[in-house]
């Protein structure tokens, strides 16, 4: 019984921390939550395509670098941007492993 009342003191701890979250924050993109889910669609004639969706609008395609290394899908891009005033620099990482059977091309 005393465990369950501790437990239920601590979810409510955490409960309140979401009180304090900044509204405009994007907490699921910070901690892991990603758009990057591979959906394999099919094509016809017993064919299948991997679909993935990656937010990437500021980039050009220069600055985009996609691989596969050991059966693992990489996607990955670095933007830069200098002014007089500033220098401003992005970059995203993004990997999948590949269902089994999956063909490269």
């Amino acid at each position: 019984e005393r465990r369950l009342q501790q437990a239920g003191d601590n979810t409510q701890r955490l409960a309140q921390f979401g009180l304090y979250r900044d509204p405009f924050f994007d907490y699921t993109g910070f901690l892991g939550g990603s758009d990057f889910q591979p959906v394999i669609a099919d094509k016809g004639n017993n064919q299948k395509q991997l679909e993935l969706t990656v937010g990437m609008k500021d980039y050009k395609p220069q600055e985009i670098k996609v691989s596969v290394k050991n059966n693992e899908l990489i996607v990955q891009g670095e933007h830069r941007h200098k002014d007089e005033n500033r220098s401003e620099r992005s970059f995203f990482f993004k990997s999948t492993t590949l269902p089994p059977g999956t063909q490269i091309d």
